[in-house]
């Protein structure tokens, strides 16, 4: 059963219950009660007939004072003398020709009798009830007990038409509340479905501030929470894919790039071994290209071993007060020959100035060395690698950026070339191991300096900024 269905059924269920509570108790206790109020009308209508004795002057006075009193109590009043008792007219089994007594009606320790009335032509049941003055007259009230029943029966009609009324009303009442549940709770389920499908476009909108509101407003924010979650997981999965081919592909390269170097150390001990080669020069120079490649390996393998540590958080660095313009001096000095050599045109623009920041010297000089070097290998001949250096007006921050010509970057691989296992192509044709920049960036991490990348109209721009931040 649905919920509009459910709180409809709960809602007319308890109203009829209700209903039927008041029908029983008024078809019960209604001419009881209706009864015992009567008797107290004629116990204070006798009171007012004492007190019309008392105050009448004159017996005409006194005559139109009780008929007043009988007009506003809608039934018959009798006085008698004091040769009159309640005793005797009760004894005598009637009050003045209206029969033999039926029934007592007792009420606030007040007794009433309703009599039978077959005397006189009037034949009915009345409601008696007598009371001695103070003067010592008795007087009887009476009152027609079709009267009362007829009053009794016209109140249950009236509660019965109420009962009615209000099932009806009750009903209307309960569709418009069940109705205004019911909607909003579909509508929630309807995106929680949509959530169901990762559809998570729909939102609950209404302005309830109730527990339905509530619940609407908590999906909205679950939806917008999912959606981002799920956008970033997506993000990273693709991002994981494509990590996971550069590593196949990184594999496959390094153990290319350790095969070469090993089958030429091989062959040239083989030839030494073999005593093929004549000559002391010749000799030597076996030994020296042996020298370079095992160089070679060497070096592949520290850096696999840095980005590891780096990458799982164990490499140890400390953190010291040094000058960066001085550091950047020492690189340029060190690198313009290389550039000469390559017939590169080496271009350098130095802070000018101190500015001591806090961090590892090697490693940052590291790091920088590692960019340096993947401009040299994307550089032609001819070209320019450019190093500019200045401090960031009214902010404690240096800005370093080194540009170089050669071929941009494809824009879909920007985020990619800080990554441990990218290579990208040098301008010789060769494969590079993807070490360097991602060494790089894991020690701008390790000291908070913010590093990008992107390409300019003749080449690409590394950017780095540097906090000159305190050492602790």
């Amino acid at each position: 059963m649905s919920i509009n269905k459910r709180v409809l059924v709960y809602f007319i269920g308890m109203a009829l219950l209700v209903l039927l509570i008041i029908f029983l108790g008024i078809n019960i206790y209604i001419s009881t009660y209706y009864y015992g109020s009567k008797v107290d009308d004629m116990i204070e209508i006798a009171d007012s007939v004492d007190d019309a004795y008392e105050e009448s002057e004159t017996l005409i006075e006194l005559s139109l004072k009780i008929d007043y009193i009988a007009y506003i109590f809608g039934g018959e009043i009798n006085v008698y003398d004091e040769t009159v008792t309640i005793d005797m007219l009760i004894q005598e089994g009637f009050f003045y020709k209206k029969g033999l007594i039926v029934k007592e009606v007792s009420h606030n320790d007040m007794t009433a009798y309703i009599c039978d009335n077959k005397m006189g032509g009037q034949n009915g049941l009345w409601l008696m009830y007598g009371q001695e003055l103070s003067n010592g007259k008795i007087v009887v009230l009476g009152i027609p007990v079709e009267s009362i029943d007829n009053t009794v029966n016209a109140i249950k009609g009236f509660f019965v038409i109420i009962g009615i009324l209000a099932t009806f009303i009750s009903a209307i009442f309960a569709f418009i509340l069940a109705q205004s549940m019911s909607r909003p709770i579909t509508k929630l389920n309807s995106i929680a479905k949509e959530m169901g499908k990762l559809n998570f476009k729909a939102k609950y909108i209404g302005n309830r501030k109730d527990e339905i509101g509530e619940l609407g407003y908590t999906l909205n924010e679950l939806t917008t929470y999912l959606e981002k979650t799920i956008n970033d997981l997506k993000h990273e999965l693709s991002k994981e894919k494509h990590l996971d081919v550069l590593r196949k592909r990184f594999v496959g390269q390094v153990s290319h790039e350790l095969q070469t170097p090993l089958s030429v150390i091989n062959g040239y001990i083989e030839a030494l071994s073999d005593g093929v080669v004549d000559g002391e020069e010749e000799i030597k120079e076996y030994y020296i290209i042996i020298e370079e490649e095992a160089l070679k390996m060497s070096k592949m393998i520290k850096e696999l071993l840095d980005l590891s540590q780096l990458e799982s958080g164990n490499f140890n660095m400390k953190k010291e007060k040094f000058d960066i313009g001085v550091l950047l001096d020492s690189i340029h000095n060190t690198h313009k020959f290389i550039a000469e050599n390559k017939g590169i045109n080496w271009l350098y623009e130095p802070l000018g100035n101190s500015c001591i920041i806090c961090g590892d010297e090697g490693r940052i000089e590291q790091a920088f060395r590692n960019i340096i070097h993947n401009a040299f290998k994307h550089t032609p001949e001819g070209g320019n690698i450019q190093i500019i250096a200045k401090q960031v007006v009214n902010q404690d921050k240096i800005k370093i950026t080194f540009k170089n010509n050669g071929d941009p970057i494809p824009e879909d691989q920007l985020s990619f070339i800080w990554e441990s296992f990218y290579k990208a192509k040098t301008s010789d044709k060769k494969q590079g191991t993807g070490l360097g920049l991602a060494i790089s960036a894991n020690i701008f991490n390790y000291h908070e300096i913010a590093y990008s990348a992107c390409n300019t109209e003749d080449g690409v721009a590394f950017e780095l900024v540097i906090p000159l931040s305190q050492c602790e």
